[in-house]
């Protein structure tokens, strides 16, 4: 993928924005910051529906715009638990533990596929790549062949959503992760990064057409088959690139 697509995604809250995402919430409770037993006595219902106005809020921009729009409750650089922010913005931290690193085919799959059910044209393709990176990366983007719009085949002109899966499942999942892959082993460490090949539907996915034809692995399609244990071991075959990073 082209370098500019590997731009850092979601990095930890800054503690002003933590603050600030903080008291977004707690505006959702009524309860008072210090009023510690007020949060205690909430119904998990209430606090659900707290959370869910307070990712409502970030989506329609009412809390600090560096707390993005689709993650706003992150991980806080402290200074005191959490030092360092594990990315290209400063010195990246000496290792040395091993870490396992992996991604699935198609993570940005479920919300291109579940957001544009039918067809996206070459018109609307540019114009979401253009919101999303600016300029000059949308250009850069469209110049790069994995991205490149697909080309009218007999005056019809094909869906670009394959174009717009990969690009999405590159800038958030699979380039961040090679990234940190990469700096973790150069400063001591040691990485093995794997991609699913093969997934086991998980529960909304079976809601989105593409994430249940033959070959697509969606954004979680990796969760039953690593965590709850309810399906078989995959083998090694249903991962590539499982290596240590050099």
């Amino acid at each position: 993928p082209d370098a500019d697509c590997c731009l850092k995604d979601y990095g930890f809250l800054s503690t002003d924005v933590h603050t600030n995402v903080l008291n977004s919430w707690i505006g959702e409770t009524n309860c008072n910051a210090t009023d510690i037993a007020c949060f205690e006595a909430m119904s998990l219902d209430a606090l659900m529906s707290s959370q869910n106005d307070l990712l409502n809020a970030a989506v329609n921009g009412d809390v600090d715009a560096a707390a993005g729009a689709s993650e706003p409750i992150r991980p806080v650089r402290d200074g005191v638990l959490i030092t360092n922010p594990l990315d290209l913005t400063a010195t990246f931290p000496k290792q040395t533990k091993p870490i396992l690193l992996s991604t699935v085919r198609n993570e940005a799959a479920t919300t291109i596929y579940g957001n544009f059910p039918s067809s996206v044209d070459e018109s609307l393709y540019e114009e979401l790549v253009s919101f999303t990176f600016g300029s000059p990366r949308t250009q850069r983007i469209l110049n790069t062949a994995v991205y490149a719009v697909s080309p009218a085949v007999n005056g019809v002109e094909p869906d670009q959503r394959p174009q717009l899966e990969e690009l999405g499942t590159d800038q958030i999942w699979r380039c961040a992760t090679w990234t940190f892959a990469r700096n973790w082993v150069g400063n001591g460490g040691k990485a093995f990064v794997g991609e699913y090949l093969v997934g086991a539907t998980y529960p909304g996915n079976e809601e989105v057409p593409f994430c249940t034809s033959g070959g697509a692995v969606c954004h979680q399609d990796d969760i039953e088959i690593i965590v709850r244990g309810s399906l078989p071991l995959p083998c090694r075959a249903w991962v590539t690139d499982e290596r240590p990073v050099e």
